[in-house]
């Protein structure tokens, strides 16, 4: 019994010891582990047995300075002010009409009058069947054929010696004279000279519209020119 407990009281003691050396190794190890880790750190620690050898300084080269260099300042330089000229404002015009073209009109061809002069009137003669103490105008109104025309309206105004003359005759009303188609126009009782102040035109019986364009006729003063042949020809 008595060298039973004490087996075992020899056996705790050793369990003990055993803990106790295992804990201070372990101790020990991280303390040199701490250690290797600061030299490692800083090699120039007192505590390292090898210190690495001590760089010599370096050598400082001499840099070269920029030396600021004095700049020449630019001159002032005066820029003329140039003057505004005032511009004139456009005034705005209104727009104007613009005018729209006329298309031309067709201008109607003049229509030819159904009566003219025939070919070689007015001729200058005596008065056969009056001699010289008479003044007049005669003749004839014809066809296109020379076929004598009667019933046609002759009309004559004007002046003769600062008399107004206007008179109106129709063909065939001296055909006793003239011949069918005659007519005459009894103007004074003795030749005057006159120059375009008496003028004669065919016109309608009826109307009195003229059929011919106005003639200005020319009188004598003597005997073998008392008579004014004048004859007129209807248009074909």
């Amino acid at each position: 019994m008595d060298s039973t407990s004490k087996s075992s009281s020899s056996f705790s003691l050793g369990r003990v010891l055993v803990n106790f050396l295992t804990i201070l190794i372990f101790l020990a190890t991280l303390g040199v582990g701490a250690v290797l880790t600061a030299v490692f750190i800083n090699p120039q620690l007192p505590i390292n047995p090898f210190p690495p050898p001590t760089l010599p300084p370096l050598l400082d080269f001499p840099t070269s300075t920029a030396t600021l260099e004095p700049t020449s300042t630019p001159d002032w330089t005066i820029t003329p002010t140039v003057p505004t000229t005032a511009t004139e404002t456009a005034t705005p015009v209104p727009p104007t009409e613009t005018a729209t073209p006329e298309l031309p009109t067709e201008t109607p061809s003049p229509t030819q009058a159904p009566f003219s002069l025939q070919a070689g009137s007015v001729a200058a003669t005596t008065s056969w069947f009056y001699g010289c103490n008479w003044m007049g105008v005669g003749g004839h109104v014809l066809d296109s054929d020379n076929t004598p025309l009667t019933g046609y309206g002759i009309q004559l105004g004007g002046t003769l010696d600062d008399v107004p003359k206007n008179m109106e005759t129709i063909s065939g009303s001296a055909s006793d004279l003239l011949g069918t188609s005659g007519y005459l126009f009894d103007l004074a009782d003795h030749p005057i000279a006159s120059e375009g102040t008496l003028w004669m035109q065919m016109v309608d019986v009826d109307t009195g519209d003229p059929l011919s364009e106005r003639i200005y006729l020319t009188t004598y003063d003597i005997c073998s020119k008392n008579l004014l042949l004048v004859n007129w020809l209807k248009s074909p």
